[in-house]
């Protein structure tokens, strides 16, 4: 017999879907955007903000889709260990740490062939296929019997981001808005995964003999596969792509928007750009910021489930307070999203995010009171808003493509790295050593923003004060230490 399916759910999802992108569109087409000192102030036409609002509305919901099916399908497993999988499979604790784990280790190893494929593919073809293999290996997860067999699925389990098509199409100043619909994608899409997720718990458990967590596989596994020849297809992936439909005044405003952008798609891979990127050490400080925010983010995610449950709620409670955490997650990105726009402080935004994340950790492990340490808990999630901001720094402040590529597969490479150790660090059944290594992370994350944009004034300082004639030619796809009119946002 088959599943059913229930319509109401997906309602909810558009819906969900649709408010994410009305707040996307109207916070990218404000009426005026002004840069940071140094760089001219420019004002939207009334054309232009058509333009993105076009845009927008015809890629941000399959984005949203993306990191939903994306987030979902890696934090399935934290569902799964309180419906049957531990059980079902001979599972003790240490093992899932690893099941938890392993799907990074595969991110790791693909990263080397994934940027050299990125640099040379059309991104939407790459993409699509990489989630429809994706959604493949989390059907086959439905069938696993033992340990191994799950670690071997786990381990397949890899997929690029959006990061690099995001740069091309939308304004640096628009950036933090975009890359934070990002993450607050990834906390509706918990809200929505985890109303699934209880849904599943509840009615499909024994269900033609199959525990509720293999359902989960198999009815999220054919999303994703679905998901991958959409985006195969329909996926915007560059400023002149044919899906845009661009009237000839629209060309001209969209080449205009890459000329602020600085990032001109080459498949040429510039040795040159490589080498300037590994000897900044800005590079290393926002990688390392990126790894201290993973190893909470990989932590959280994966042992979200049994945390919550070891406070004393049973295993369909610790299922429904994840709701709380995927729209607080979402809220601080909204938060930090306009706080950093009005007052044009990235960098001291993603600080303040960093420092709620490191009081909810606090929190969460010096109180004893439930309420406290959930409340502590749900504060943590700060972290996610503190990753959009740094992605955002990145984004904004590096130009060359191979430069941009390169600093994309390091904050990948450290991403990972953060995101499979993060669960190995989390002890059952108090977890205290995995809070305790979180909460020294985040005051290491603090510390290496505060040298960013010590770092990056400087530079604009002296470029303040020697300026340039002329403006470069973005065609020239020079690096921002190679254009002497190039001012970092901080």
């Amino acid at each position: 017999m088959a599943p059913t399916v229930d319509h109401t759910t997906d309602t909810k999802i558009e819906v969900e879907m649709k408010e994410e992108v009305e707040k996307h569109a109207d916070s990218i087409t404000s009426d005026s955007a002004s840069e940071e000192k140094g760089e001219a102030s420019f004002t939207y036409s009334p054309e232009e903000k058509q333009l993105v609002k076009k845009l927008s509305w015809s890629l941000m919901p399959l984005v949203w889709c993306v990191i939903f099916v994306q987030f979902v399908d890696k934090s399935m497993l934290s569902v799964a260990a309180v419906t049957g999988l531990l059980p079902d499979v001979g599972m003790n604790s240490s093992q899932y740490s690893w099941a938890s784990s392993i799907v990074y280790l595969g991110y790791l190893v693909y990263q080397i062939p994934n940027n050299i494929l990125i640099q040379r593919l059309p991104h939407a073809k790459y993409l699509g296929v990489l989630i429809t293999l994706w959604g493949v290996v989390v059907c086959v997860t439905t069938i696993v019997h033992n340990f191994q067999q799950l670690m071997a699925l786990r381990f397949l389990l890899g997929n690029p981001i959006l990061y690099i098509i995001l740069n091309s199409l939308y304004r640096r100043s628009e950036q933090s808005a975009v890359f934070g619909f990002m993450l607050v994608s990834s906390g509706s899409g918990s809200a929505v995964g985890s109303i699934i997720g209880y849904g599943i718990s509840s009615t499909l458990d024994y269900k033609n003999g199959w525990r509720a967590w293999r359902w989960g596989y198999l009815i999220f596994g054919v999303i994703t596969v679905f998901l991958g020849v959409v985006v195969f297809f329909l996926l915007i992936d560059k400023p002149t792509s044919k899906l845009l439909r661009l009237n000839e005044q629209e060309k001209k405003i969209m080449e205009q928007r890459v000329t602020d952008n600085m990032v001109v798609k080459s498949k040429k891979i510039k040795r040159a750009q490589i080498w300037e990127a590994l000897k900044e050490p800005r590079l290393y400080c926002l990688c390392l910021c990126i790894l201290f925010l993973n190893l909470q983010n990989g932590g959280l995610i994966s042992f979200s489930v049994l945390l919550v449950q070891s406070l004393g709620f049973d295993s369909h409670q610790a299922i429904i307070l994840q709701i709380p955490s995927g729209i607080a997650s979402a809220a601080y990105v909204l938060v930090c999203i306009v706080v950093a726009r009005r007052t044009k402080q990235t960098i001291y935004t993603a600080i303040g995010m960093t420092s709620i994340s490191l009081l909810g950790l606090i929190v969460l492990t010096a109180t004893e009171s439930v309420g406290g340490r959930l409340a502590g808990y749900y504060l943590s999630w700060a972290e996610a808003a503190a990753q959009a901001l740094v992605i955002t720094v990145i984004g904004n402040n590096v130009s060359g493509y191979t430069k941009k590529v390169t600093y994309n597969g390091a904050l990948t490479l450290f991403m990972t790295l953060g995101n499979f150790i993060g669960p190995l660090m989390m002890v059952p059944p108090t977890y205290l050593g995995g809070l305790l290594g979180y909460i020294a992370s985040n005051f290491l994350t603090i510390c290496m923003l505060l040298y960013v944009r010590w770092e990056g004034a400087r530079i604009n300082k002296k470029r303040s004060e020697n300026p340039l004639p002329e403006k470069t030619d973005p065609n020239l796809d020079l690096t921002d230490r190679e254009d002497g009119n190039f001012m970092y946002r901080l």
